[in-house]
């Protein structure tokens, strides 16, 4: 019997189960590791606050491939008046996600065993037709094949907060288990956000639904605030056809790209920028795989927080308390670097270059917040198992830092430049591969397919690990 263990239960590892034990029509074995014993929400729909709503309309939201309105219906199923273009709260989409686990595990027939065991990876080694799983309860897993689901690591930690990391004053990541501050917050408080994008949003709209009262400041470095979903579109298809043949037909280096859908956008006065960008997600991808070396290093330098900005989104209902804390005068958003920071009379004083003024300020808060975004360096990332796989040469980072070097199937490549059979990786560090790697619609056609390749290289296979 062939044995798979999937590393990480969140979205896409729990979409990959799915699909795989779906795919899987021989005697074989699931193993399902996930470090928190939540299989399905993971760490982004493990959000239990109701002000944490999704970030893409309901409609784009369906785990399964090839089932588009599957999480309509389960949000019929469940009471939840929930149209294509509405917002739903993350925690209603992480019990979607279980259900449809759960739902997959009982449907299991006699020839398919699963396992969901609630422990972390910590190593991963190879043997002869496979690997072993080393678990945090010291449980040794013998397998054929280790998919690798791990999801976003937390922020790195910004200079000018190394040698205070741990202090109760600084909260290095604003979610999953790190989220709550080690000091008490009290509503008056005032709170430094580092970064004003959505996960900047995501705190804001936490602390507003706390009561919170105080000063809340954010600082980035190009003062970019989240743009926000409009209602339905009227760009047609034929409309999205030409506009993608217009920029796969154009030069293939980053100021050529931005300028034309700078041009697009321009030459279509009636119709929404939106639609452009959206238009473009289906050859994102090969648009990128366009762009040589030199130019998508261009791109992330230059480009990329813009086209971030404009591309990933927020929710109106999230972006109206961001709107209206500012206009109360609530909420200040700079553009700055933070230079230094120390602790004084128990308060973090920052200094801060504000960029628009052309000074330097030194400012006090009671409490600072990293929210830079998802640590893409694997060789900084704070994992165990990723720097033990990283030490070893089993994964090596790519060279834009953007996850880790991979063949199209998928298999990981080692630091001598070999493929690892046995070896396999989805989620958001495929982001070096095919650029968008980070919303649920794209995320689903790269797991699925993977998926049942898995299925057909596992299960149409009768040896075992020896």
């Amino acid at each position: 019997m062939r044995t798979l263990a999937i590393v990480g239960a969140g979205f896409c590892g729990t979409v990959a189960a799915i699909e795989f034990i779906r795919a899987c029509r021989a005697p074989a074995k699931l193993i399902i590791v996930e470090q928190t014993g939540a299989f399905g929400p993971g760490l982004a729909y493990g959000d239990q606050s109701k002000s944490h709503v999704l970030n893409v309309p309901a409609g784009n939201m369906s785990a399964l491939h090839g089932h588009p309105d599957s999480f309509l219906e389960y949000c019929l199923l469940n009471g939840l008046a929930t149209g294509p273009g509405d917002f739903v709260p993350r925690r209603e989409y992480g019990r979607y996600l279980s259900s449809l686990l759960d739902t997959a595990l009982s449907s299991c027939g006699a020839t398919l065993s699963v396992e969901r065991v609630h422990a972390e990876a910590i190593e991963i080694k190879a043997c002869t037709g496979g690997a072993t799983v080393l678990l945090s309860n010291q449980r040794r897993l013998t397998v054929n094949h280790v998919l690798l689901a791990c999801g976003n690591f937390p922020p790195s930690t910004p200079k000018p907060f190394i040698s205070i990391k741990h202090y109760s004053g600084y909260q290095d990541a604003p979610w999953g288990t790190l989220c709550a501050p080690a000091r008490t917050l009290h509503p008056s408080d005032s709170v430094l956000i580092i970064g004003s994008g959505l996960t900047a949003l995501d705190v804001i709209s936490r602390l507003t639904e706390e009561g919170h009262s105080g000063k809340i400041t954010a600082i980035s470095r190009r003062g970019l605030t989240p743009q926000v979903h409009r209602g339905h579109s009227h760009y047609t298809e034929q409309n999205a056809d030409l506009t993608r043949q217009v920029m796969c037909s154009v030069k293939a280096t980053a100021l050529t790209y931005i300028k034309t859908v700078r041009r697009l956008i321009s030459d279509s006065p009636r119709v929404d920028w939106r639609d452009i960008i959206a238009a473009l997600r289906p050859c994102t991808a090969q648009l990128w795989a366009r762009l040589p070396y030199a130019e998508k290093l261009r791109f992330l330098r230059h480009v990329r927080p813009y086209w971030d900005n404009h591309r990933h989104r927020a929710a109106p209902e999230a972006h109206v308390i961001f709107d209206r804390l500012k206009k109360s005068g609530q909420l200040t958003v700079i553009k700055g670097r933070l230079l230094a920071t120390d602790v004084i009379d128990d308060k973090l004083a920052c200094t801060i270059l504000r960029t628009t003024e052309h000074s330097t300020t030194v400012d006090a808060f009671d409490l600072v917040i990293n929210c830079t975004g998802p640590n893409t360096s694997v060789s900084s990332a704070e994992s165990a198992l990723i720097q033990q796989l990283l030490n070893e040469g089993l994964i090596v980072s790519d060279p834009m830092g953007l996850g880790i070097m991979m063949n199209e199937d998928l298999s990981v490549v080692t630091a001598e430049h070999t493929t690892v059979t046995w070896l396999s990786y989805v989620g958001p560090m495929l982001k070096s591969m095919f650029w968008e790697a980070t919303a649920v619609p794209e995320l689903r056609q790269h797991v699925s397919a993977h998926a049942i390749r898995l299925a057909e290289k596992l299960c149409h296979h009768a040896d075992n690990v020896e």
